[in-house]
């Protein structure tokens, strides 16, 4: 999340924060790009973007802003952990998904 953004201070200064973010390594985040009109928005700025974004998520967190997302059929991002949680209907963990070391 560019500092200067627009959405910058509105989420930093929020009270609970529901946010969707494509998972960095997907083909999403790869095509979505490509259908933007901005010329220098490349995959992977784009991923970086999203990286960027997490760790302003994880700041926020820290901070003991509520940050959450409430949708079983989407995978909820763990701050503390970098890893993605999987969730049944009755919220109980069925799985975990690491991304990896930059996050």
């Amino acid at each position: 999340m560019e500092p200067n953004g627009d959405l910058h201070g509105v989420i930093q200064n929020c009270r609970e924060a529901k946010i969707l973010l494509l998972h960095p390594g997907s083909e999403g985040a790869s095509a979505h790009p490509k259908g933007l009109p901005d010329p220098e928005l490349t995959p992977e700025r784009y991923r970086d973007q999203i990286t960027k974004t997490i760790h302003f998520l994880r700041g926020l967190k820290d901070l003991q802003k509520c940050v959450r997302w409430n949708d079983p059929a989407i995978p909820e991002f763990d701050f503390e952990t970098g890893e993605l949680v999987y969730r049944d209907g009755s919220g109980r963990r069925m799985k975990r998904e690491t991304l990896g070391n930059r996050f």
